[in-house]
């Protein structure tokens, strides 16, 4: 896959890359505050911060891949990707699929082709891995991570309404 720009990198984190935990750990911690921030009935805020023992864990369960994009050495984009099997039950076909748990670039480093580089290295991962399909939740105030999934061919199957009460 051809990058945006040289001094980019997209790459598994594997147990011996401690050091970047901390920084993926950052990111994602970065994810849930925007979370808190804009879907305050659902997210409090209140959740521990991520350290490299979240991130640890997260490498160890043999269904995650994360991924960080890097650029110049530093970690700029965090991505977990997970294999899914959905079981036997009435009117469902039992499938293997993708899903895209979560993805957060670093703001400073948007719009430069970092999230499609990621997400593609990630479907890639779901192709060799003989998958029907991938998919992903988004939530409605991220129009800019709708466009991103929209422009790498996903498309709406479900939608979720809320109401207060």
């Amino acid at each position: 896959m051809m990058l945006p720009n040289p001094n980019l990198t997209i790459r598994r984190l594997t147990n011996e890359d401690v050091a970047d935990f901390s920084a993926a750990a950052k990111l994602l911690d970065d994810m849930s505050q925007l979370h808190a921030e804009k879907v305050p009935e659902v997210f409090d805020g209140s959740q521990p911060p991520k350290d490299t023992n979240y991130v640890a864990e997260l490498v160890a369960e043999t269904k995650n891949q994360i991924y960080v994009a890097k650029e110049d050495g530093q970690v700029i984009g965090v991505l977990r990707a997970s294999i899914h099997t959905a079981e036997d039950a009435p009117g469902w076909r039992v499938r293997r699929y993708g899903s895209i748990e979560a993805m957060f670039i670093n703001p400073k480093s948007r719009r430069r082709g970092v999230g499609i580089a990621m997400m593609q290295t990630a479907l890639d991962y779901f192709k060799q891995a003989e998958l029907e399909m991938a998919e992903l939740n988004v939530w409605d105030f991220n129009r800019e991570a709708q466009a991103l999934y929209r422009k790498l061919g996903f498309s709406i199957k479900n939608i979720n309404l809320w109401r207060r009460l």
